[in-house]
């Protein structure tokens, strides 16, 4: 079983009050996205800003982050590929949980835009 940390449980929690129901650890040909969202094929990857080498904090990145960075690249391509939407959140976000929650909401919205889309 993978290990979740404690940012992704505040995610969890957080899609639980929001009324979302989800998978955690959704496998896609051997990658593991942190949380799915099969009403809306949603997969969301929480990443850790140090491990991830968020932008904002780091301007060059260490030899993890390069390798993380890759890694992200790749599951992003793979999510892609599957036709599922991949939405990204930094765990440095979950400090203002009304943002994280539009960010969430707002990927929802435009996914059922695009299905309503689709119909017509």
């Amino acid at each position: 079983m993978i290990r979740t940390s404690k940012s992704e449980n505040s995610l969890a929690l957080l899609l639980t009050e929001m009324g979302i129901y989800f998978k955690r650890q959704y496998l896609i040909y051997g990658k593991y996205y942190d949380f799915y969202i099969p009403k809306y094929d949603l997969l969301i990857e929480l990443d850790g800003d140090y491990w991830h080498g968020n932008r904002k904090m780091y301007k060059t990145l260490n030899f993890i982050q390069t390798k993380s960075s890759f890694n992200d690249r790749y599951k992003n391509w793979l999510a892609k590929v599957n036709k599922k939407k991949l939405l990204r959140i930094w765990a440095s976000e979950l400090t203002n949980t009304n943002a994280v929650k539009f960010k969430i909401i707002n990927e929802i919205k435009q996914t059922l835009e695009k299905k309503c889309h689709k119909l017509n």
